[in-house]
């Protein structure tokens, strides 16, 4: 149920604290079994689908990088960039059309 609330919502501002909601035990035990079952934490599965979002989006040349972070449920175009660098070891306007 977590994976497909992240796979549905990453992009609307959903935080590891609302898929918390959904496991009955304490946060600790939760992140626990979550990266037990995923490999990684919520908020690592969370900036997943958002990067993989970002990355589609990024294949339209229409879409402004401001306008793709926002989509992507980023606070800032800095922000997302950051990030984006970070994962990728490229910016989000050198990712556009490869």
């Amino acid at each position: 149920r977590a994976l497909e609330l992240i796979r549905r919502e990453a992009c609307n501002g959903l935080t590891a604290r609302d898929v918390l909601k959904l496991f009955p035990q304490s946060r600790r035990m939760a992140e626990i079994k979550f990266r037990s079952v995923t490999g990684q934490s919520i908020l690592a599965a969370i900036r997943a689908v958002r990067l993989e979002k970002a990355q589609q989006l990024l294949q339209q040349p229409q879409m402004k990088l401001d306008a793709v972070a926002n989509f992507c449920g980023y606070a800032s175009e800095s922000s997302f960039h950051r990030i984006y660098r970070a994962t990728f070891g490229r910016s989000p306007r050198q990712s556009r059309g490869t």
